[in-house]
This record gives C-alpha cells, sequence and structure tokens, in this order.
C-alpha cells in the first residue's frame, strides 16, 4: 500500500521549471517552496491527497493551467488567488471536499476554464462575481441555494458566455429553508446561451421550471439530467428539443408524465433524436406520454427503468435493451410488443409466482435475457421455448425456482452461456439440455439441491466450461499470494444471518464423462464430496481445474496423469488434499507433477489450530538440535547460519502468537469470545475465532511463510544428519537463552489471587506476555518495569494509586 506522503523538495534549485505533473500520486502537502518556481505555467495536482495549497502558490505570477480534478480532500484555496493575473485555466471537477471559492475569483479576468464555482454568502464570493469572465467549456455553480438576491444570479450574464458548452446547476441537498419561489427567480435568472450542449438541474427546490427550458434556447442540447426535484410536478416541455440524444431523471415524486404535451388534433414526433433514456425512483410515473397518437421516442435504443412502480409501456418499436429494477406486474404485461428487443433484464419482484403469460412470445431478436430476484417465482412460461436467438441465459436469486419447463430448454438452439446463480431450490435440468449444441459456458452456481445432470449432456460439443457449486461463490477481489496468476474464491451470502444451506451432492455426475471438449472445470462448496471418480482422467480436453472447499477429498485418483493438457489446478479449503498435493514429498505429488501452474492453497484460520501445532514440534526439534551442534561448532559455519534462520522463524512464530494474544485479550475485555486467556500457554488455536476477517488472514498468511521456511529448514537438516536424540537437550540449552521467544520460555502466563500487596521480584520473568492481578492492595513491585514483553496487564477492582512508567510493550491495560 502506498501511503500519503508530505513533498518536501526545495524548488528554489529549479527556478526554469516550466511544467509540475504530480497527478495521481498521494501527495498530501506540497512544499511552500513551490512560490520560487516563478516562471511555471501548467501545475496539475490532479487526484492527489492534498487538503490544501501553500499560501506561496499566490505568488507564480506566470502560472495558467492550474488542475485540481478529483483532489477529494482538498477543502480550500488560497485567499489570495486573484493575484494569478496570468491564470487561464482552474479546473475544480469531483472535489467535493472544496466548500467555498477565494474571495473576488471575478478579478482573474483571463480565467477561461472554472469547472466549479461555489456560490458564497459574503461579497466578493457572490454569484455575480461570474459576471467579468468569459469561460468556456464546463461550468458546475454549487449551492444555488445562498442566492439570496435573484438579480445576482442575473449579473452572473451566464446567457452571455457563448462558449460555455456544459452547465451544471446545484442546490444543497438536504436545505429546505429556501423559499420555492427564490428558487424559481434564481434558476429564471439562469438562462444559458443556445449553444449549450449538455445541462444539469440537481435539487432544484421550486415548483415549476423556468420558460427558457423549452426549444428556443435549448435547441442544441444533447444531454440533460433532471435529479431529485421533489417539488416539480411535470417536466418542462423536452419532447419538443430537436438534438436531445440522452434523458435522465431521477427522484421526482410528483412527476405523472414524461411528455405532457397536448397534441391538439396535430400528430407530432415527441423526442424525435433521443437514444437513451434512464427513469429512476419515480413513484407517481404512470406513462410515458400524456397522449397517444403521433410518433413518440422514434429513435430510442436504451430504455433503463428503476422503481417506478406504476409505470406501463407504450409501442416502442426501436427499443432494444431494457433494463428495469423494480418490476410490477403491471409492467410486464405492457413490455410484449417490445419486438425489437435484443437484451432485457429484470430485476427484484417480490410477489409474482409465474411471469405473466405471453409475456416472452413476442421476443424473436432477444439475445440476451436475465431475471434476478424474482424471490417467489416458481416456473418459467412455456413461451420460453420461443426465444430462438438467445445467446445469454442468466436466472439469479430466484429461491423458489426449482426447474424449467419440460420443453423449455429445447427451443434455445443459439443458447452459448446459461447461467443459474443462487437458486436454492433448482434441482434438475430438462433433457433438453443435450439440444444445445452451441452452450459453450455452463454456471450452476450456488444450487444445493442439484445431485445430477442429464445425460444429454454428453452431446453438448461446444461446452467448454463447467462450474457446479453448492454454495453461492465468486472471485475475491485479490489474486492468491502463493501464484498471482490464480483468483481466490469466496462464499457470498445475500444475508450474514441467513441459515447455512447444505448441499446434497455426494459424487460427481457421471455423464460428465462424456462432455468432449470440456477445457474448464470448477467445483467448489461439496463438503460430503467424498472422492473425485477415475473416470475424470477421460477428460483429455481439459486445461483448467479448480476445486475448492471439499474438506473430505482425501486424495486425487491415479487418472490425473492422462490430463496431459492440463495447465492449471488450483486446489483451495480443501485440508486433507494440502499435504498429498506438496510438491515432490507428497504421496499425489507424481499425479500432477506434469501441470505447469500449481496453486495448492494452504489452510486458512479456522484449522491454524493442528498445523500450528505440527509446525511448532518440527520447529523446536530444529531448533533444539541445531543449538546443540552450534556449542560443539564454529560459529562460521553454514550450520550456524541454519540455527540462525530457525531463530529468526522461532521469533516470527513468537510474534504471531503475540498477535493471537492480544486479539483474544481484546475480545475477552469486550465479551465477545469466552476463551480463558490463560490459554495462550497452549499451542493449539483451535478455540480462537477472531472476529476480525482480516486478522484471521494476516496470521494464515504469516503462518504459511512459516510454514514454506520451516520445509527448507527441514531439508537442511536432512543434510547435516541431525540427531534426534539431541533434540530435548538442545531444547533444554535454548531456554537458558534470555530470549522473547515464547517457545523457549514456558511462562508467559502469571495469574495472581487477590492480595493487599505485591511486591514479589518478577524480573527473571522476562517473556511474561500476560499479567492478571485481580483486586491487589495499594501498591505494585517496582521490579515490573524488567517485563519488556507484557502485553496484557489485568489490575482490575484495585486499589492502586500510580502506575508505573514501564509499559512502553503492554498493548491491552485493564483497570
Amino acid at each position: 500500500m502506498i501511503y500519503p506522503f508530505e513533498f518536501s523538495f526545495d524548488f528554489s534549485r529549479l527556478s526554469s521549471l516550466r511544467v509540475l505533473d504530480a497527478r495521481r500520486t498521494r501527495l498530501m502537502k506540497l512544499s511552500s517552496s513551490v512560490g520560487h518556481l516563478t516562471h511555471l505555467r501548467y501545475l496539475d495536482l490532479s487526484s492527489t491527497c492534498i487538503q490544501m495549497l501553500p499560501r506561496s502558490i499566490c505568488g507564480l505570477l506566470n502560472l495558467q493551467t492550474l488542475k485540481l480534478e478529483s483532489c477529494v480532500f482538498l477543502r480550500e484555496l488560497p485567499k489570495h488567488m486573484r493575484r494569478l493575473k496570468n491564470l487561464r485555466h482552474l479546473y475544480l471537477t469531483n472535489c467535493v471536499s472544496l466548500c467555498h471559492m477565494p474571495p473576488k475569483i471575478g478579478q482573474i479576468t483571463c480565467l477561461k476554464t472554472l469547472t466549479l464555482f461555489i456560490v458564497g454568502k459574503t461579497k466578493g464570493s457572490l454569484i455575480a462575481e461570474l459576471k467579468g469572465l468569459n469561460l468556456i467549456g464546463k461550468l458546475h455553480i454549487k449551492h444555488l441555494d445562498r442566492v439570496s438576491n435573484p438579480m445576482h444570479a442575473k449579473e452572473a450574464n451566464l446567457s452571455g458566455k457563448q462558449s460555455l458548452h456544459s452547465m451544471y446547476l446545484s442546490w444543497e441537498r438536504d436545505n429546505e429553508i429556501e423559499q420555492q419561489e427564490n428558487a424559481e427567480r434564481v434558476l429564471e435568472a439562469l438562462e444559458p446561451n443556445p449553444h449549450l450542449v449538455i445541462l444539469v438541474i440537481e435539487y432544484y427546490k421550486g415548483t415549476k421550471f423556468p420558460l427558457w427550458m423549452r426549444e428556443q434556447i435549448l435547441r442544441n442540447v444533447v444531454s440533460m439530467k433532471l435529479t431529485r426535484c421533489r417539488n416539480c410536478c411535470q417536466l418542462p416541455l423536452l419532447g419538443q428539443l430537436p438534438r436531445l440524444r440522452y434523458l435522465e431523471i431521477t427522484g421526482m415524486t410528483h412527476v405523472l408524465y414524461i411528455d405532457h404535451s397536448l397534441q391538439d388534433g396535430v400528430m407530432m414526433r415527441r423526442f424525435p433524436c433521443l437514444e437513451n433514456l434512464d427513469l429512476r425512483d419515480l413513484p407517481s410515473l404512470q406513462r410515458l406520454s400524456r397522449e397517444d397518437g403521433g410518433e413518440l421516442l422514434p429513435c430510442l435504443t436504451r430504455l433503463s427503468i428503476t422503481n417506478c412502480p406504476k409505470l406501463s409501456l407504450p409501442c416502442l418499436p426501436s427499443v432494444k435493451d431494457l433494463n428495469v429494477r423494480g418490476c410490477s406486474e403491471v409492467f410486464l404485461k405492457s413490455i410484449f410488443s417490445l419486438r425489437s428487443l435484443t437484451y432485457l433484464s429484470l430485476h427484484i419482484n417480490n410477489e409474482l409466482i409465474y411471469l405473466p403469460q405471453g409475456m416472452l412470445q413476442n421476443f424473436t431478436s432477444l439475445q440476451s435475457l436475465a431475471i434476478e430476484n424474482f424471490s417467489k417465482l416458481k416456473s418459467f412460461p412455456t413461451e420460453l421455448v420461443s426465444l430462438g436467438a438467445v445467446r445469454t441465459l442468466c436466472i439469479r436469486t430466484c429461491h423458489e425456482l426449482e426447474s424449467f419447463p419440460e420443453q423449455g430448454l429445447e427451443g434455445l438452439i443459439c443458447l452459448q452461456y446459461l447461467d443459474l446463480i443462487n437458486c436454492r431450490k433448482f434441482a434438475s435440468l430438462s433433457e433438453g439440455l443435450g439440444r444445445l449444441s452451441y452452450l459453450e459456458r455452463l454456471n450452476l452456481n450456488g444450487c444445493p439441491e442439484l445431485v445430477a445432470l442429464p445425460d444429454g449432456i454428453k452431446y453438448l460439443s461446444s461446452l467448454q466450461h463447467l462450474n457446479i457449486s453448492g454454495k453461492f461463490t465468486g472471485f475475491d477481489a485479490r489474486y492468491s499470494p502463493r501464484n498471482p496468476g490464480f483468483r481466490r474464491l469466496i462464499v457470498i451470502k445475500d444475508n450474514p444471518e441467513e441459515p447455512d444451506f447444505r448441499p446434497k451432492l455426494v459424487a460427481l455426475p457421471e455423464s460428465l464423462r462424456h462432455a468432449p471438449a470440456l477445457k474448464e472445470l470448477s467445483i467448489s462448496c461439496y463438503p460430503n464430496l467424498a472422492s473425485l471418480p477415475h473416470w475424470l482422467g477421460d477428460l483429455t480436453s481439459l486445461q483448467s481445474l479448480r476445486i475448492f472447499d471439499c474438506p473430505k477429498l482425501p486424495s486425487l485418483p491415479a487418472s490425473f496423469q492422462s490430463l496431459t493438457n492440463l495447465q492449471n489446478l488450483g486446489i483451495s479449503e480443501c485440508p486433507e488434499l494440502v499435504k498429498p498435493c506438496e510438491k515432490e514429498t507428497g504421496d499425489d505429488w507424481y499425479k500432477i507433477a506434469h501441470v505447469p501452474n500449481i496453486d495448492v492453497e494452504p489452510l486458512r484460520h479456522d484449522e491454524l489450530g493442528p498445523l500450528y501445532h505440527s509446525h511448532l514440534s518440527l520447529l523446536s526439534t530444529t531448533q533444539g538440535s541445531l543449538w546443540k551442534i552450534l556449542r560443539r561448532r564454529k560459529r562460521k559455519t553454514r550450520c550456524f547460519r541454519i540455527g540462525c534462520e530457525a531463530k529468526e522463524a522461532a521469533y516470527k512464530v513468537d510474534d504471531i502468537l503475540d498477535d493471537c494474544a492480544t486479539e483474544v485479550s481484546r475480545l475477552e475485555s469486550k465479551n465477545q469470545n469466552s476463551w480463558c486467556i490463560n490459554k495462550v500457554n497452549t499451542p493449539l488455536l483451535n478455540d480462537l475465532r477472531p472476529d476480525t476477517i482480516l486478522f484471521c488472514r494476516k496470521i494464515g498468511i504469516r503462518m504459511r511463510e512459516i510454514s514454506e521456511r520451516l520445509d527448507e529448514i527441514a531439508e537442511e537438516r536432512t543434510k547435516f544428519h541431525l540427531s534426534e536424540a539431541v533434540s530435548q537437550k538442545g531444547a533444554e540449552v535454548g531456554e537458558e537463552r534470555q530470549t522473547g521467544s515464547i517457545i523457549t520460555q514456558s511462562q508467559v502466563t502469571l495469574i495472581m489471587a487477590p492480595t493487599s500487596g505485591f511486591s514479589c521480584d518478577i524480573s527473571r520473568l522476562i517473556s511474561l506476555r500476560v499479567l492478571r492481578m485481580p483486586a491487589i492492595g495499594v501498591s505494585l513491585s517496582s521490579s515490573i518495569r524488567h517485563l519488556k514483553h507484557l502485553r496484557y496487564l489485568d489490575l482490575s477492582h484495585s486499589y492502586i494509586k500510580q502506575l508505573p512508567n514501564h509499559f512502553a510493550a503492554c498493548l491491552i491495560c485493564r483497570l
């Protein structure tokens, strides 16, 4: 991770510098010496962590371009920026923390580009500062709610800025104090030039839009967004804008129609060029047009609808892409007329058991169908067979869906990708699956009831990718630390509190053995899968195999040697397979040695107990033997180097146990874990269940690194023929050393009974980590200062008046 940093370089030695580009760095503070760059013309600090600019930057009188885009931590600009008389371009897009502008910015008369202006309430920061600036490009005016006098907005003279092509006008999101009438007058005064291309209005508090939002002024507008204008009851006459191609309407509670114009017997084209329409959170919207007749949306190709429960659609012959979130039955019945659809995505319905009859029958051009989060849907209509052009079918989170219609899959003759994801009750695929001769990918992810595949799978001559998983899995954002080429799988839950569904599959369906072209196979989350079949070796085209979370798999079949085309093998969360697949030493290594890329991931945090125990035993034996030999040999021998490496590994294990003890103590202090603190002295970590996944994964990674190092040490030990007989004596020698390692110091926990005072000399307990002395008296022995490794100190219910000053290493102190 790259952390934010302060750049303290002395710029005074670069007096001739013209361009300084520090964009996309973690720069947090810029040196004030930047003021010495008197010839600087271009300064780019975009996407940095900078919070404020040095005041000396106002002395850069030749600066022409200052870019601060996406500086999300930038809070303020220098007050005297008006001194930058040659500044032409000031980019402030996405400076979300910036709350005010420097005063009298209007005095920078050369300024051409100003992407953000924040209205203030005091003189010098009013909107009238824009009056004398001949701006070009984009302008975003924020906090229009601070404009108390509409005449100030008129003085900004936006209509005279002929080169402005994008205008964003926004009010404070949660400010309800501003009067509606004042907001309407302010917006009326902000009439733009007729060359405007993009217009965005956000959080407008008025009840109606201004008169300038009509064809004469907005005739060149291509894109428009109206967001959260909650008090408006109707939209302006947008259907008459001749060049409008993109329109987004969001969060307008009272709007009933997108186009409310009256035809008066004249057949008009409405929205003649609109191609993309996005409607979101419009609870009262009933129709797109108030009146039928005329040509409505003749060029519309993409329609996106979110949370519009009352909406029904007219005939829209040109729509090809329909994406809907929050589908009512009324809406679903109205989409049957969209005959040109090629992409249909339907999300979220908690009422329908069956899709409306006839909904799918006219979609002869449909190529992609996605249905997600229909929580009560039990089956599909029979007209699924009519979707002969569909190439992608994705059904996701439909927990009541049990199967497809008997003949439902037969008609999907062009289907290439079939995804069934997180469908808990889905139990069987119909025999029509065998007719899908173009099917390339079959993804059965999170279907715990599925235990068999139809025999017709042997006819899928194009099937190359197959994923079968008993639980809903996805890829972790991070890569496996052992092999960057493998992405780690994780189990995904819709709700962390939902019950755990046990997959029923106990053996791989035998019909898979006849998949002739299969190249990629993933098997995951089957806790009862006890073996892999011998016929797995018949999949000679297989190039990639992943096995995840199959804890009962003890070994790999010998037929793995027949998978000569296998290039990638990934095994994770399979504890019984870790040791057999160890490189060169595992019992199954000869079966997979021919595979170029192998990633066998060791156990994770919940299996660290027995793994740690075995490693600790090996480490103790190795370390004891080495120290025994070190007493008899010279310090410059190779064996001494091995001993030092073993010692280093011992210290790393020691650090891990310290972290675990601290975590347990923290959880105990919060009553989150009943694990007794004096168990720190036991080598097993089976009872340790920290809540923090990050902590567990960190410990897991460190244990894996130590495990690998111990293997190397063990090999070196074998080369030196170290005797096991001397290991115990060697361990005793190790215990005599004054070290902080709890591997060689057994006393790490001391629990004292209640007493009136504590004067015992504990300076010899140099490795003590945990000290519990509840209900002691008023004094504490000064020898406690020698406990340099103390991590946890409990003095609860005591009468201590003053603590010693020597607790540098203590992480948790309970008083």
